[in-house]
């Protein structure tokens, strides 16, 4: 009983590798849009009607600076119990 329970296991540790890795079930695709690429939009053929085509988000060419002032402290806080 005790070794067909090793031999269970074993096979079961083994198979944990499967879930996980490079070519496993379950891959880590966080990093994946590092290998993406640009490619050209979408054009609709002359003798088609379509809708015009924009960028779904744009980003802007600079960001506007602000100087807003931001209080981070929160409302009735009092220095002298921390102390």
């Amino acid at each position: 009983m005790r070794r067909a329970f090793c031999v269970v296991l074993c096979f079961m540790l083994s198979g944990c590798s499967s879930w996980k890795g490079e070519n496993a079930l379950f891959r880590d695709r966080a990093k994946d849009y590092k290998g993406s690429y640009m490619i050209a939009p979408l054009e609709v053929p002359s003798n088609l009607s379509g809708l015009p085509v924009s960028e779904q988000y744009p980003i802007p060419e600079e960001v506007p600076k602000t100087d807003i002032n931001v209080n981070l402290e929160p409302p009735n806080f009092d220095d002298t119990e921390l102390s």
